[in-house]
This record gives C-alpha cells, sequence and structure tokens, in this order.
C-alpha cells in the first residue's frame, strides 16, 4: 500500500485509436484485486457484528471498490494510472484504520476491552488535550503531551524539553515545477483539511464531455494534423497533473 508505479508496471494499450494509453500490469492488478476482496470481507463481518454500523466504513468501501475496477478495466495514461493507484491505496488505508479504530481501540478507549499493555506500530498523534493523551494512552496508540515551558505560580509539569527534527533532513521539501495548487491553508485537525482532499481527488479521473460545444478557432489545421484523427476521449486533468509526452492525437 505504500508502493509507486513505474513504467515497468504500465502496459501499452495494443490496436488502440491513441497511443500513451495502456493498464497496470496484470500481476500488480490481481495483488490489489486480492487485498480488496480481503478488506471486503472484513467489512462484512463488521456489517454482521454491528446493528448500527459506521457509514463511512461503506462510503469507504465504495470507493476503494471503484478504484479498483477502473484500474483494471479502463485504459488511461500512465500518470492517471498513478493517480488511481494512489486513489485506491488512500481509500484502502482509510478504511483500514477507521475498522482498526472502531474494532479495537474504540473498545480500549471505552472499558469494553482492557487496556493495551503495548504501544502499536501505528502513526500516533501529538496533542494538548489530557483526555486525548488518557484515551490513546489506553487504547495503546503512540501520543505526545505538549505542555508549555514556563515557570510562575502555577508551572506546567515538563517532563523533557526536546529539539524538534528539521523536516528538510529527512523530507524532500523541494516545490514541484510546475507549482501544485494551495487546496487546503488551516488547521490540520479539523475535518475541513480531509474534506479538502476529497473534493480535490474526486474530478482527477473525469473525462473530458464529447457533447460540450467549442468555441470556434480561428487557425486552420495544417495537412498533417488534417490527417490524424480527432479524438474527444481525452483524460481531463489538473494543469498541474497533466502529462502528455506520450499521447498522440
Amino acid at each position: 500500500m505504500w508502493w509507486n508505479p513505474t513504467r515497468g508496471d504500465f502496459v501499452s494499450s495494443e490496436y488502440g485509436v491513441l497511443d500513451g494509453l495502456g493498464k497496470l500490469r496484470s500481476a500488480r492488478y490481481a495483488r490489489f484485486q486480492m487485498m480488496k476482496m480481503e478488506m471486503e470481507n472484513r467489512v462484512h463481518e463488521y456489517r454482521r457484528n454491528n446493528p448500527r454500523p459506521n457509514n463511512w466504513v461503506f462510503a469507504l468501501e465504495w470507493t476503494m471498490a471503484h478504484a479498483c475496477t477502473r484500474l483494471g478495466h479502463l485504459s488511461t495514461t500512465f500518470t492517471q494510472i498513478v493517480l488511481s493507484v494512489t486513489e485506491f491505496q488512500r481509500s484502502y488505508l482509510e478504511l483500514h484504520g477507521l475498522l482498526d479504530y472502531l474494532e479495537i481501540y474504540l473498545l480500549r478507549i471505552g472499558g469494553i476491552q482492557p487496556a493495551a499493555t503495548t504501544v502499536e506500530n501505528c502513526v500516533g498523534t501529538i496533542t494538548v488535550s489530557p483526555l486525548v493523551l488518557q484515551d490513546f494512552f489506553t487504547a495503546g496508540i503512540p501520543v505526545w503531551f505538549i505542555q508549555p515551558c514556563k515557570t510562575g505560580r502555577f508551572p506546567y509539569n515538563v517532563l523533557n524539553i526536546v529539539t524538534p527534527f528539521k523536516p528538510l533532513s529527512f523530507l524532500c521539501l523541494d516545490k514541484h515545477n510546475p507549482p501544485f495548487p494551495v487546496i487546503y491553508d488551516g488547521d490540520a485537525n479539523v475535518r475541513d483539511k480531509h474534506d479538502a482532499f476529497y473534493r480535490f481527488a474526486q474530478p482527477l479521473s473525469l473525462f473530458k464531455d464529447p457533447f460540450r460545444q467549442e468555441p470556434p478557432s480561428n487557425t486552420q489545421p495544417t495537412s498533417s494534423d488534417a490527417a490524424r484523427p480527432h479524438c474527444e476521449y481525452v483524460l481531463f486533468l489538473p494543469t498541474h497533473l497533466s502529462n502528455y509526452e506520450n499521447l498522440k492525437l
């Protein structure tokens, strides 16, 4: 689920009208299919054991299933293949995390299951809330409790002062060329951030409407252009994601 497709995983379509279109290699797609079926079985078991299930579980399952189907049956450019793989991975991982929270961690927090005795190998959280600290400690989720370093009449209980890692030392912070648009600007711990991700991802798999009227052009096609077949069946991507180097109309 953290794998990135390469050109070797892209199989060009044979006998197609357009060059540059293809599908994900069958071995990779078969692996995704197997993982999708395993997750669907887990969702089915969750539905059977919960008369009032969380609706987000089924929304993520629907997104994951459709993303997997498009990977196996829709010929697109390599750029679109990468985006489709990312969409499947994101929905799978979100569904996996949500089910873990509902079936494991939330039961520990609520006292239905015993508190954790070990720390889970997962991404935790940084918090200033004592309640979140207590809940995550009970669940066994990594958590860091941050307090102001102040002195005075009511000093904070700061156990240790640490120097944060510099992101430049282990993350690539170079600006993309061309630059990506800003899709969200705000707090990282609110739902608005995740909603912005979904709104941005939704149109990435859309195609251009062949029935939409195009404005008339004053330029005349050249002889080479006139001899080339015209097709409206092209991918419609944001400018910063478009890559038509191998797509010949």
